[in-house]
């Protein structure tokens, strides 16, 4: 009784062994890997073309691996946390996006710069 949740990847659940002590995952799916590059700007500039192109060629092969190899690990913990006596929920989403969106509007041009989130949306 002391915890009555945790935000967590079902990944997470598995390897920490939160199954032995939690009954229930809902999956909600707002956060997948977190691989990512980073490069200064001025440094990214001043690299030739060809280099700039290896790059983003390696990023996108590398982002393709890790999607199927990620989707393949969270199936694996899934059933492992169902043998471990796990309930995997998976909720309606709609009701959480529609609150999302209005407190995304609302913080537009407040806890960031303004129209930044469509921007990252449109990334998709």
């Amino acid at each position: 009784g002391m915890v009555d949740g945790q935000d967590n990847t079902i990944l997470a659940c598995r390897d920490a062994g939160y199954y032995e002590v939690q009954k229930y995952y809902v999956e909600i799916n707002y956060v997948r890997s977190g691989l990512c590059l980073w490069m200064n700007k001025q440094r990214w500039d001043s690299l030739p073309n060809g280099a700039k192109e290896a790059i983003m060629k390696s990023a996108m092969e590398t982002e393709s691996y890790t999607n199927e190899y990620t989707a393949y690990q969270v199936s694996k913990a899934e059933k492992f946390l169902q043998e471990k006596g796990m309930i995997i929920l998976r909720p309606d989403l709609e009701p959480f996006k529609v609150i999302a969106a209005k407190a995304n509007s609302r913080n537009d041009g407040k806890v960031w710069e303004k129209g930044l989130f469509d921007e990252i949306k449109s990334l998709q």
